[in-house]
């Protein structure tokens, strides 16, 4: 069984509506989306999770496998492990833009080859295979690569996260082996559709509609894996991101995120977060490895080289300014609420 699974949450269907990244809003439309909540509903949320900060299991060295959709990620782990009473954490990576798991997989057979040119900051990214013989990392966090394609996808992509995480428990038996739930394009079921997604029995649902079925395969995908693992070892857990985008889409509809109120706003484009998005990712993200409520932690993070995430230009040009307190506030209650035990 997975160790975590998505809190139940109603599945709407509407259409998308434009907006631009980041772009600011006026005090009034700041206000104008702000929805008090009920002090009994904050505290269900808040208390989402099994076990406080202080309780929980706190990794103090993490191995990342991923591509796009978890850029900035583990940088925000790490911002919010700064905060007390988490005392030490560290990560590497190994990115590979696009990659899914098998090409991940591949990377160091590749890396023998006369002509290869490695792109790893080695400060902070690596190949895989040594580091996780090394036995040195508490958690692993993996993503597959999106959207994942017809029935037959879902084996394949068992296989390599099953291979992914023996190599961690045969070198560490008490390593954590998490799996990072990705999400489809926003266009997904509408008229423009999504690139490369021609093969998924999903791909006609509406963005909403479909965070809910496409979850249902990745709880599948992680199942599939942990029957073939072998020998001591705690079972793959599933951390619910893409899901929990849709709770946090919910939440922005209904007027509950002071400032944020489409689905838009989250997206640098059609599929890959801004800003907020990650901001909201890693707090579900460090919810899952922690144990524990994310309400509280860092909220003005920055990344590996002490760069702010709020108020300076991304790669693109663009700026996400700082995010009211109350909107924090309630991402962070999200974010708690969409990871349970």
């Amino acid at each position: 069984m997975l160790k975590r699974i998505l809190a139940a949450g109603a599945v709407l269907s509407g259409a998308l509506i434009a907006a631009a990244p980041c772009a600011p809003q006026s005090e009034s439309s700041q206000r104008a989306n702000s929805s008090p909540q009920s002090p009994a509903k904050e505290k269900q949320e808040q208390g989402a999770t099994s076990k406080t900060a202080q309780a929980a299991q706190a990794p103090e060295k993490v191995f990342f496998i991923g591509h796009s959709l978890i850029s900035d990620i583990p940088d925000m782990v790490a911002a919010f492990s700064a905060t007390p009473p988490v005392k030490r954490f560290a990560f590497k990576e190994q990115f590979i833009p696009g990659a899914p798991l098998r090409w991940q997989w591949e990377e160091p057979e590749r890396a023998k080859k006369p002509d290869y040119k490695s792109t790893f900051v080695p400060q902070f990214q690596a190949i895989y295979e040594a580091e996780l013989k090394s036995g040195a990392y508490d958690a692993l966090v993996l993503v597959e690569g999106s959207p994942l394609g017809a029935k037959g996808a879902e084996s394949e992509s068992a296989d390599y996260l099953a291979r992914f995480a023996q190599l961690a428990r045969d070198h560490n038996p008490k390593v954590r082996v998490l799996f990072y739930e990705p999400w489809a394009c926003v266009e997904s079921g509408t008229p423009a559709g999504c690139e490369y997604d021609t093969q998924s029995p999903n791909r006609e649902l509406e963005w909403r509609e479909r965070l809910e079925a496409d979850g249902k395969r990745w709880e599948r995908v992680v199942e599939l894996a942990n029957e073939r693992l072998t020998g001591e070892g705690r079972p793959i857990e599933l951390i619910p991101v893409g899901r929990a985008l849709g709770r946090l889409v919910d939440a922005m509809e209904a007027g509950e995120v002071e400032g944020l109120s489409k689905r838009r706003e989250l997206f640098e484009d059609s599929v890959h977060l801004n800003a907020y998005g990650k901001y909201f990712a890693g707090l579900v993200t460090w919810a899952a490895l922690f144990d524990a409520s994310p309400v509280g932690r860092a909220a003005a993070p920055s990344d590996r080289w002490a760069r702010p995430y709020w108020n300076q230009a991304n790669w693109a040009g663009k700026t996400c300014p700082a995010p009211r307190p109350a909107a924090i506030r309630r991402m962070q209650e999200v974010a708690a609420a969409s990871v349970v035990r």
